[in-house]
């Protein structure tokens, strides 16, 4: 069996869902890379914002607040210490801040999505190696063939050509392949044996797989060869 182009195949599902979970993973990286030079922008804001009301008057410094706190409560222990207590401005870092709060749990879900996004990556990987493995485990090991000895043995014309045939894959139209087979094969007249022996060739990815798999020696003719390709790819 030829090893075929690999450069050219189609993505399998795996490999489609671990490409649309790295973009995914991309883009939650680039908004919390985003999300973090908001909060830094924010809190610089919040600091000038601070100085200038400070400097304006509108606010107490942290040495003037203290001191305030300190004689109201040296004045009175009770009633009016509470309201200097009360009335006090608090310093700009005890001052709570809604926009960065809202901005540092956007970027903890984001941080935590893209954890669950990494786990999800890391498993999918883990699979497609195990996968990959397998069939190679397969592959190297297996000597029997899925056909018959006397299909094995069959003889094949002097001057045959396999087909140029568009590949089958899993997930084009099996119907639609093994009829576009068929047609080829008769129109060169070759018997049912080496219809058996060709078919596999074009064959790649899953629709490979499944015929690796095939129990030694269960395929006499061609009409079997395709019940099975039909029952694996379709159901029936």
């Amino acid at each position: 069996m030829e090893a075929g182009d690999t450069s050219t195949q189609p993505l399998s599902a795996s490999e489609r869902q671990m490409q649309a979970l790295t973009a995914n993973i991309q883009e939650l990286a680039r908004q919390s890379a985003a999300d973090r030079r908001e909060m830094q922008e924010l809190a610089k804001q919040n600091q000038e914002l601070m100085a200038l009301l400070w400097l304006r008057g509108e606010i107490p410094s942290p040495g003037q607040g203290q001191n305030g706190n300190e004689a109201g409560r040296n004045q009175n222990q009770d009633d009016e210490g509470s309201s200097a207590n009360q009335n006090r401005v608090p310093h700009p870092s005890q001052v709570a801040d809604p926009t960065r709060s809202a901005a540092n749990a956007r970027a903890a879900k984001l941080e935590e999505e893209l954890k669950e996004m990494k786990e999800q990556m890391k498993e999918m990987k883990s699979q497609v190696k195990e996968k990959a493995a397998k069939n190679l485990d397969m592959l190297v090991h297996r000597s029997e063939s899925p056909f018959t000895k006397r299909v094995d043995e069959y003889p094949l014309p002097a001057k045959f050509k396999v087909p140029q045939l568009e590949t089958f894959d899993g997930f084009k139209d099996p119907l639609d392949y093994l009829d576009s087979f068929r047609t080829v094969m008769r129109l060169q007249g070759v018997s049912d044996e080496i219809m058996c022996r060709t078919f596999p060739t074009n064959l790649r990815g899953s629709a490979r797989t499944w015929f690796n798999q095939l129990e030694t020696g269960s395929i006499d003719t061609f009409a079997q060869l395709s019940r099975a390709f039909i029952d694996n790819f379709i159901g029936g």
